[in-house]
């Protein structure tokens, strides 16, 4: 059983992730109580997961990158949020972003040397040239996870999508990271590689945040109940996939 403890570092650090839109949704609803019970409990997880990593030597090369991501990825959610609330000025929340950004920029090209462009086009060079890297295949997932659940989110406290279509695209997201850093962390493959479902699901997903704001933009009054439930539908299918498959994986770890 011990052999599962390794995992719990990049567990906080997901759990960190995860906190991240409590903190931003409380903000937002000026109940400044909770934001800083999250807040709270996102920064024991970053002092947790690394006193375990060394303490216990629970190290991961997953860790040395899913650790500082959560860092940045709660420091700038959190001042973004308190700039668009007005509780800050807009040269902090520059500055601030800048600096992450710098960070995160520099240690992808002294990690890589290989500057990505879009997802579409990075894909494209690492699979045509050949430029793969243990980076990218951890970076560009994650990318396009944040991207559309940072989306998601902004949408549904917009209140231009429903509640639940927001906790489901989250669930997901949640679950495959959770998912894929098991996997990673104690079987120490590298990152798993989307199924056509999976791929299908996320198509679908920008298409239907594509088509709200467009909707919104035209100012079209369309009810979208019918694309919302075939959206939540496709996403659990392929949720109950990719859990499957690492069940298995799992599994014949276990047995090892």
């Amino acid at each position: 059983m011990s052999k599962y403890f390794i995992f719990i570092p990049n567990f906080l650090s997901i759990l960190r992730i995860a906190l991240i839109y409590p903190i931003l949704e409380s903000i937002l609803n000026k109940d400044f109580m909770m934001s800083l019970i999250f807040f709270a409990i996102a920064s024991l997880t970053d002092a947790l997961d690394g006193f375990l990593a060394r303490k216990m030597e629970w190290r991961t090369e997953l860790g040395t990158i899913l650790d500082p991501v959560a860092d940045k990825l709660l420091l700038s959610g959190t001042i973004f949020i308190l700039w668009v609330s007005e509780y800050i000025p807009l040269y902090i929340f520059i500055i601030f972003l800048s600096r992450d950004v710098a960070i995160l920029l520099g240690a992808a090209i002294q990690m890589t040397l290989i500057a990505s462009l879009t997802d579409a086009l990075d894909g494209f060079l690492a699979r045509k040239m050949e430029w793969r890297t243990e980076l990218g295949t951890i970076l560009d997932p994650v990318a396009d996870k944040l991207l559309l659940s940072g989306t998601i989110f902004i949408l549904w406290v917009s209140e231009y999508i429903p509640l639940y279509i927001f906790i489901i695209f989250l669930s997901r997201d949640v679950a495959i990271l959770l998912g894929a850093a098991i996997q990673m962390t104690l079987i120490e493959s590298n990152a798993p590689l989307p199924n056509i479902l999976g791929k299908l699901t996320t198509a679908l997903q920008i298409t239907y945040i594509f088509i709200i704001i467009l909707f919104e933009l035209l100012g079209v009054s369309i009810s979208l109940v019918a694309l919302d439930i075939s959206i939540v539908i496709v996403t659990l299918i392929s949720l109950i996939v990719y859990a499957y498959d690492w069940y298995y994986d799992i599994k014949a770890y276990h047995n090892e």
